[in-house]
């Protein structure tokens, strides 16, 4: 198996992620108790994102699947159907782990967030927009992407969605690896990580909005 550039170029994302969970682990383990601990937590991931934002574009990295070229329209189109793709599967799936898995609808990962925002608003970066931004870069631009060079599609959006539910570390994986698949799809579909980003963002700010109703 051979490493080829873009491969090499896309090694310094995925250890900068890696670093920056180690780094929020570290924080939190320590510093949980500080009386600004979620507006420093807010700024550490905002610096982390920049840095994975920043060495996206310094580092050539360009895999199999972005080969089109879209329109600011189309992607703008792709990227509501992604959201709203994602809020039919959250609800269809949540009906379904209750019925055969007796799953509580209950998210631990999503109503912290959902508190923690209500309570400090500048939060709302976190889940609104470095998370989407960096889970996309590296769950789907780095893993999938890496992957679908050695094996074929659908094994390979499976390997990086089942990754990207574990990182959530929430009951919920069968929700969560179905909205990455979803991801890989519009990744695959596009051409362009943009679309998947922004799908994220608008389903992430639409639930936070909608919980404050």
């Amino acid at each position: 198996m051979i490493i080829n550039l873009e491969q090499r170029n896309s090694i310094p994302l995925l250890l900068t992620y890696i670093s920056y969970q180690i780094l929020l682990a570290i924080f939190n383990i320590f510093y949980n108790q500080s009386h600004n601990f979620y507006l420093v937590e807010t700024i550490i991931r905002i610096l982390c994102m920049l840095v994975i934002v920043y060495l996206n574009h310094r580092f050539s990295f360009k895999n199999k699947l972005e080969h089109k070229t879209i329109k600011l329209k189309s992607i703008l189109l792709w990227s509501i159907l992604g959201m709203v793709g994602a809020l039919v599967i959250q609800i269809g799936l949540s009906r379904i782990e209750s019925e055969l898995f007796h799953f509580s609808s209950y998210s631990a990962n999503t109503n912290l967030l959902l508190e923690i925002v209500h309570h400090y608003p500048y939060y709302i970066l976190v889940p609104g927009i470095t998370a989407p931004v960096m889970e996309e870069l590296i769950f789907r631009k780095v893993l999938f992407g890496n992957f679908s060079r050695f094996i074929p599609f659908l094994p390979a959006a499976l390997v990086s969605s089942l990754l990207f539910s574990l990182a959530h570390m929430d009951c919920h994986f069968l929700i969560y690896a179905s909205i990455g698949l979803l991801f890989c799809y519009i990744y695959y579909r596009t051409g362009t990580i943009i679309t998947s980003i922004l799908s994220h963002i608008f389903l992430n700010l639409f639930i936070i909005l909608l919980s404050s109703l």
